[in-house]
């Protein structure tokens, strides 16, 4: 689920605004359940009051309703609970900064540069022009809509997802349990019909550390068109911690089971190695071209070949372990 809260000075006028035109524009296309949207205030001014009349009249002028909604505060805890802060004006921006005391996973943003604009959303309360107001904040909803439908394949029949993660984490966990399978692991193959045992785990883990400095191919285990693992298996030469790339090729069906349980292993990764974030749910080069079934992927000055098999068992016969 993509969260998203917008936000202004006060909470009454164009952070709702954004919040209940966004919710119409994924409501519109059938994307409701992809989505968690709400709005908040930098300032205290306006805490606990409803939408303003104006605003309020605008909305409903469009058939948008913004009925229970009242302002709330802006929270520094607030900055690990939502993916983006979309803010109306470089107020808002600088604003959001000092609460959250910097945004180190790059969080924040200006609503109109999603319109390919750098201005801001005046505020209707000083300029009283609400529909100019509902204008703009429209256009860059509708841009961020288009951004996040590309970026996190909304319209696509499939899924992906990946952590970078010491080999360690992703077959056993964290804290790492050497005789026990993963069980985030263990519930993506049961989804897949992928069966694999401490055996496999095991094989899969030596043939790794065994690979040379600088080689590594990348195996695709499963139906590479649906449900699929796929594991990155370059050992890299400036890597000590032994980090493979794992990601997950899903149906739109399993997509919330397999991010829950993507998110917890990234988790665990987090936790081991202090990591700070990364999008998970960006689909990378060696993904987009597994689900094309080429046969290598080329990233900057490395090629790795991509290997296709049904199973662990085909995996550790390819192999001869």
């Amino acid at each position: 689920m993509i969260k998203i809260m917008f936000v202004c000075h006060g909470n009454i006028c164009r952070s709702p605004m954004a919040e209940f035109i966004m919710k119409k524009i994924v409501s519109d296309a059938g994307y409701s359940d992809d989505f968690y949207i709400v709005s908040c205030a930098t300032s205290i001014e306006e805490l606990g009051n409803p939408v303003y009349p104006p605003a309020r009249s605008e909305l409903a002028k469009h058939g948008v309703g913004c009925a229970g909604k009242t302002a709330v505060q802006l929270q520094k805890a607030d900055y690990d609970k939502y993916d983006y802060f979309i803010g109306m004006d470089a107020a808002n921006i600088r604003n959001m900064n000092r609460i959250f005391g910097g945004d180190k996973d790059g969080k924040i943003c200006k609503l109109l540069t999603f319109a390919d604009r750098g201005d801001d959303v005046f505020d209707p309360w000083y300029s009283r022009d609400f529909s100019k107001a509902y204008s703009d904040i429209e256009e860059g909803c509708n841009g961020l809509f288009a951004k996040l439908v590309d970026k996190f394949e909304l319209k696509s029949d499939v899924r992906t997802f990946r952590v970078a993660s010491p080999i360690c984490i992703v077959l056993h966990g964290h804290p790492s349990k050497e005789d026990n399978i993963n069980p985030n692991l263990k519930a993506i193959t049961d989804i897949f019909g992928i069966y694999i045992d401490n055996v496999y785990t095991e094989k899969l883990e030596n043939f790794f550390l065994e690979q040379n400095s600088g080689e590594g191919d990348i195996w695709v285990i499963g139906d590479h068109k649906s449900n699929c693992l796929v594991l990155d298996l370059y050992r890299d030469p400036c890597d000590q911690m032994d980090v493979i790339s794992f990601g997950v090729i899903c149906k739109n069906e399993h997509r919330d089971r397999i991010y829950a349980l993507m998110k917890a292993m990234k988790e665990e990764t987090q936790r081991k190695l202090c990591f700070s974030f990364y999008d998970m749910t960006e689909r990378k080069v060696w993904l987009s071209a597994v689900i094309a079934g080429e046969d290598k992927c080329s990233m900057g000055n490395i090629t790795q070949k991509i290997r296709y098999v049904g199973s662990f068992d085909d995996f550790c016969k390819q192999n001869n372990i």
